[in-house]
């Protein structure tokens, strides 16, 4: 998995290539903490690339979330494979943060 970081502004990206298993949910995780969020108002994850996601990438996606709105943030998840977003909304997720598919 490779995941590309940019900033623009309040507004942190996140371009993960790849699925994201077990393994790489813990590396998405340090990937975005590694960022200052002090002043960050949103996160966006350009999901394109991801064909898979397991239940650890469910549970990192829970975790962003939180760190994020603790911080009065918001996180998207864009291009997101209609497999994958059928999934999402299926655990409700569409309720939590906003997912729009690619």
């Amino acid at each position: 998995m490779n995941i590309d970081v940019t900033r623009h502004g309040q507004t942190l990206q996140l371009t993960i290539q790849g699925n994201i298993g077990e393994s790489e949910a813990e590396t998405l995780k340090q990937r975005f903490r590694e960022n200052r969020l002090d002043d960050i108002k949103e996160v966006i994850l350009d999901m394109a690339q991801v064909k898979h996601i397991g239940s650890s990438g469910l549970g990192k996606l829970i975790l962003i979330y939180k760190d994020i709105t603790l911080k009065s943030g918001k996180l998207k998840l864009i291009n997101v494979l209609p497999s994958i977003y059928e999934e999402l909304r299926t655990i409700k997720f569409d309720q939590i943060f906003s997912i729009s598919k690619a």
